[in-house]
């Protein structure tokens, strides 16, 4: 009888739990008849072989990675809207109850607002009357021909898989969003969409709170836009702030910002109408049918 001695190392340094894997020791009695020994070395590579097999999984994206992003169906953000080429910043706030088919949006500093409550949406803005040079405040409202969803400012992230993680300002145009030295890591979830020789690249952020939940950060778009109809070069959504929770139902009372009666647009197309109306869904679902 004889004995030797085979040290296997560690097949992929850490595990996914952040322990190293112990050098293991196989001692392979070789004795008896050939029969015995050639069923003692299959042993051993089976073992080897479902060693490597688990380590190969391990590498792989967690499955919470993998999966469609939650955010919570009710929340509160606020954020920018980046053209770089128009050279446009404009600020936005949302507040969204997906539950109860509510949503609220607040653009250039509260003064335009829309409103969607059901499948009736809802645009108020200020101007000033070219006669008396007095502000204004007018309200139309479009009815949608069926429910439709809440306009939100979040992007339907089921179609886009993990690719890594980075600096959540990695390639921004926001140069407020400060240095990848300095910026919080961020998921990295792409998709790219092929139309003939037309090709649009859509690429989401969102990091983790402490709670291992997920807080958007940034949402951009490049290539040829199905919305603007045009080959533009980019144009990138950054959400400043995001919080969750219940909300206040004055938020998406028309009457608590103006007492004035709204009127129906009839004058403008249905189409057309919904892009005034919900211009936010046109940019973040990057389909104007869709609007």
């Amino acid at each position: 009888m004889s004995n030797i001695m085979v040290l296997s190392p560690a097949l992929n340094g850490p595990d996914s739990s952040g322990s190293s894997m112990k050098i293991t020791i196989y001692r392979l009695l070789l004795f008896g008849s050939g029969f015995r020994r050639g069923a003692i070395m299959t042993t051993f590579l089976v073992f080897s072989a479902v060693a490597l097999i688990g380590e190969c999984k391990a590498a792989l994206p967690r499955a919470d990675l993998r999966h469609a992003l939650r955010f919570g169906s009710q929340y509160t953000v606020t954020g920018l809207v980046i053209m770089p080429s128009l050279e446009i910043e404009e600020p936005f706030i949302a507040y969204i109850d997906e539950s109860s088919g509510k949503s609220r949006v607040d653009y250039y500093k509260g003064e335009m607002k829309t409103f969607q409550i059901d499948s009736e949406f809802s645009r108020i803005y200020w101007s000033l009357n070219s006669e008396t040079h007095a502000t204004e405040v007018h309200c139309h409202t479009v009815s949608a021909s069926g429910l439709q969803e809440p306009t939100g400012v979040l992007p339907d992230l089921s179609d886009l898989e993990f690719v890594r993680e980075e600096a959540c300002n990695t390639d921004s145009n926001a140069s407020f969003l400060g240095e990848s030295g300095s910026s919080p890591l961020c998921l990295r979830y792409e998709r790219i969409l092929k139309d003939q020789d037309r090709e649009t690249k859509l690429v989401f952020w969102t990091s983790r709170d402490a709670d291992a939940g997920f807080i958007p950060k940034r949402y951009r778009v490049t290539g040829y836009d199905n919305f603007l109809k045009s080959r533009l070069d980019e144009y990138e959504v950054i959400y400043l702030q995001f919080t969750i929770g219940d909300l206040d139902e004055d938020v998406f009372d028309i009457r608590s910002v103006t007492d004035k009666p709204c009127i129906a647009a009839t004058t403008m197309s249905e189409l057309s109408g919904y892009r005034l109306l919900n211009p936010m869904r046109g940019f973040v679902h990057n389909d104007v049918s869709r609007v």
